[in-house]
């Protein structure tokens, strides 16, 4: 199985009904655990993921950093796209967030070249 599949996987099984569950035998509920394990630690050891993305059910495109929205009221791990920051089709509260988390990077990097002080 390779990472696309997996990844495929993992997140149908995170919207996979509860009631559903019930129907999974204790080996398979076993097998589906180890799996998603696996999925995790792929994830870990890669860069975070982050772009702009539309998740269903949304009016508005979001700002997503390993999956979670920056406005906090989206989970999503489709195809992301990374620019387009100014679109009006983009969600003003991750615009914002968005705007913070560049401001801090750039701080952090002017701290550790020296060229300003706190």
């Amino acid at each position: 199985m390779n990472k696309e599949e997996l990844m495929w996987i993992y997140n149908a099984l995170c919207d996979y009904d509860k009631h559903h569950a019930k129907n999974l035998n204790e080996q398979s509920i076993k097998s589906l655990r180890n799996l998603i394990h696996k999925v995790q630690e792929i994830r870990v050891a890669e860069e975070p993921r982050k772009g702009w993305g539309f998740p269903a059910n949304s009016r508005k495109a979001h700002y997503f950093i390993d999956g979670r929205s920056l406005c906090g009221k989206w989970a999503f791990f489709g195809n992301l796209e990374d620019s387009n920051d100014d679109s009006p089709y983009n969600c003003t509260a991750c615009k914002k967030a968005l705007q913070k988390e560049k401001a801090k990077a750039k701080l952090t990097e002017l701290k550790e070249k020296g060229k300003i002080e706190f």
